[in-house]
C-alpha cells in the first residue's frame, strides 16, 4: 500500500541518488570515418548558400514559425463542406 511516508522517503532517496551521480558534459564525436570528406571550403563550393546553411550549420526555421501551421487540414475542409 502506498502511503505518504513511503512516497516521500522514496522520492527523497531517489533525489539523493540522482544528485550524487557525476554529471559530465562531454562532447561526442563521430566514431567512424565517412567515404565522403570535404573541407569547409569544398563544402561551400559544392553547396548553394541555403544548402550550406542547413546542412553544415543546422540553420533551420524556428519551431512553430512555419506559415503551413495555419493551413486548414483535410479534416477542417471536410467539416466546412458538411456544415451549411
Amino acid at each position: 500500500m502506498m502511503t505518504k511516508r513511503l512516497l516521500l522517503t522514496g522520492g527523497t532517496s531517489g533525489l539523493a541518488v540522482a544528485l550524487s551521480l557525476p554529471w559530465s558534459t562531454t562532447v561526442l564525436h563521430a566514431a567512424e570515418t565517412f567515404a565522403v570528406t570535404h573541407s569547409d571550403a569544398d563544402w561551400r563550393k559544392l553547396l548553394t548558400p541555403d544548402q550550406y546553411a542547413v546542412l553544415r550549420q543546422s540553420a533551420t526555421e524556428r519551431p512553430y514559425s512555419s506559415p503551413l501551421l495555419h493551413e486548414p487540414t483535410a479534416r477542417h475542409v471536410r467539416l466546412r463542406r458538411l456544415r451549411p
